[in-house]
């Protein structure tokens, strides 16, 4: 485990596995996540959390917080890790850790649904894989990534919340 100034996590499941291997932080690491839900799954293990992310964010603003700083970034196996890309530049050092192994469920039966909501790009390329999107569907994609890999695959009209919550993602459902 590498000495650093912060540890940004992008998923809930991240924060779980991360702190399951009860890693050795320095008192002054501060944390950072994408989405409220992800936030409040590190408060949960008594961490304060000093930057939060909203989905279409550029994180410039946590560029400007780390800047110079060395990062920790928990993380999957396949991740896309946007948000190292979209900062590299500002930062002291960069450090990947793979904390889970997301692999694609192969054996779901989804029934048919009006409203698709995909919180990842490899939740919704599975998804399109097995299912593919009907016209008469409504596709709502968590964050910037995964709106961009239902592009990829050619489908549009995609609905992006503007944060990660309950409420936002009811608002562009209706």
């Amino acid at each position: 485990m590498p000495s650093v100034d912060w540890v940004f996590f992008s998923s809930k499941k991240g924060v779980r596995f991360f702190f399951e291997q009860q890693p050795i932080l320095a008192p002054t690491t501060q944390f950072a996540a994408i989405g409220q839900g992800t936030a409040n799954a590190i408060k949960a293990y008594h961490k304060t959390v000093a930057y939060t992310a909203l989905p279409n964010d550029d994180f410039s603003s946590f560029a400007d917080l780390a800047n110079a700083k060395k990062v920790l970034f928990p993380q999957a196996a396949n991740s896309l890790q946007s948000v190292q890309k979209a900062i590299v530049h500002h930062l002291s050092e960069v450090h990947n850790l793979v904390v889970y192994n997301n692999q694609p469920a192969s054996s779901s039966k989804i029934p048919a649904c009006d409203m698709l909501l995909f919180t990842s790009p490899l939740n919704a390329q599975t998804y399109c894989k097995t299912y593919g999107i009907n016209a008469n569907q409504k596709v709502i994609a968590i964050g910037k990534t995964t709106a961009a890999a239902l592009q990829k695959l050619g489908y549009a009209n995609i609905q992006t919340p503007y944060a990660y919550d309950e409420m936002s993602m009811a608002a562009v459902c209706y």
